[in-house]
């Protein structure tokens, strides 16, 4: 992500907070939320098959599409021309986001549980990023058992 859009993020933020949300999140949690809204909301990454050898699909180009923009360089020209608009589509996103995990709000930014959250996901990220072969699914059901033992909720099953 870049540094610019992460301060666009956090001025939105300081915005919405005088507005009584729970004050700016942190930039560890910014870029988690980033990087989630890229990857379930733009389809991030794209197959190697449907983009151009030279493109290289990108998290700022996955978010950029999320928010229904072309990718990173329409989204960056277009909330400089209309930064309401950026920060509605922004706020659409977010809604969306906690929609599609059944949340209804985004963690407290300055909770434990949020640095714990974050922290886990940078493990993984990781342990991803060092191992190719990271498999795309668990289908042994151990992953399912142990989720169910936190409490949460299976997911419905997609039939297309």
């Amino acid at each position: 992500m870049t540094p610019k859009l992460i301060e666009r993020l956090n001025r939105l933020e300081a915005g919405q907070a005088g507005r009584g949300g729970q004050g700016p999140a942190s930039r560890k949690l910014t870029q988690v939320w980033l990087r989630a809204v890229a990857i379930a909301l733009g389809g991030y990454p794209r197959p190697q098959s449907s983009a151009s050898p030279h493109v290289e699909d990108s998290y700022s180009d996955g978010f950029a599409r999320a928010l229904g923009y072309a990718d990173h360089d329409d989204m960056e020209a277009q909330a400089e021309t209309s930064p309401d608009e950026w920060g509605q589509r922004i706020e659409r996103a977010d809604a969306a986001l906690c929609q599609r995990y059944g949340a209804a709000a985004c963690p407290d930014p300055h909770s434990c549980s949020s640095e714990m959250m974050i922290a886990a996901l940078n493990e993984w990220a990781g342990a991803k990023a060092q191992n190719p072969d990271w498999p795309a699914a668990d289908d042994s059901g151990t992953l399912a058992r142990a989720l169910t033992a936190y409490g949460v909720p299976a997911e419905p099953v997609e039939t297309h």
